[in-house]
């Protein structure tokens, strides 16, 4: 009898589903035809203003766009606005500094989710979520003569690129924001104005010479050499330490720094100021 009554319940939905109409103007229909938009795309760059672009979605009225500055949060620049074509000529911008923008479909009363964010800076375009040009990533990061407010950056060049840019931050923990941004035609850069016995890291990409760029690197960490100071005759370099065993120093003034720190395999000592007694 239960075998009976599910059969003639499934044969009531099915003529019920069979003998149904597709009302294109139902909430549901409506809401399965606003897309999220893709081929996110920026051209025409100039420092100043660049053209956003997207694919058309069928059933679209219009489209909502947002652009956002990448390198500062709170973002300090930031715009939503609703567009009936599918590009946009955002201006405002500042050379070098990296945005980012997202945009989505609007059918009538109903809108689709956001698409994924394309990032893109004021002198070369981006991708969703990485990079959309047709050129490398660089690889092989690393850091190379690190004292207690310098250090150079260094990378694997990659052929035929326009430049690369790189991204900045200080990691440590407390510390008040930190974060510059450089784009440089060789595989290196000086980095300067650090601050001694402090972690930071750094990443790169490429940019294609064609436009767009390649998805970021790593991030790569590295900790200043640290400072210390000793005052001519002092016994003690260590206020912390009660030993007093310690040979004083003829010099005014006695500077140490290390580095790398912490060390892989080697480290090396400098220190300056330091004569015979």
């Amino acid at each position: 009898m239960r075998t009976k009554l599910f059969f003639a319940i499934f044969l009531a939905f099915s003529n019920l589903y069979a003998n149904a109409t597709f009302n294109p103007s139902s909430p549901i229909a409506r809401c399965l035809a606003c897309e999220i938009p893709g081929g996110l795309s920026v051209s025409d760059l100039t420092g100043a203003s660049a053209t956003l672009s997207w694919n058309a979605v069928v059933g679209a009225t219009q489209y909502t766009i947002e652009v956002q500055d990448e390198q500062v949060n709170p973002s300090v620049f930031q715009l939503e606005t609703n567009v009936v074509g599918t590009s946009y000529a955002v201006t405002g911008l500042t050379a070098g500094v990296l945005y980012k923008f997202k945009v989505r479909t609007r059918c009538g009363g109903d809108k689709s989710d956001w698409s994924d964010w394309s990032f893109f800076n004021g002198n070369f375009g981006g991708g969703i979520g990485g990079g959309n040009g047709n050129c490398s990533r660089p690889t092989s990061t690393q850091i190379a003569n690190i004292t207690a407010n310098s250090a150079i950056l260094t990378w694997t060049a990659v052929p035929g690129v326009a430049s690369y840019f790189l991204e900045i931050e200080r990691e440590q923990g407390g510390a008040a924001p930190w974060q510059i941004t450089q784009t440089v035609t060789a595989n290196s850069f000086v980095l300067t104005g650090l601050n001694a016995d402090t972690k930071y890291k750094f990443k790169v990409r490429s940019n294609c010479a064609g436009g767009g760029h390649s998805n970021w690197t790593k991030w790569r960490k590295f900790k200043t050499a640290p400072s210390f100071t000793g005052t001519s005759g002092g016994s003690n370099l260590n206020p912390s330490s009660n030993r007093e065993d310690l040979q004083p120093v003829s010099t005014s003034a006695l500077e140490i720094q290390v580095w790398p720190n912490p060390a892989q395999s080697s480290t090396t000592v400098r220190l300056q100021n330091l004569s015979a007694g």
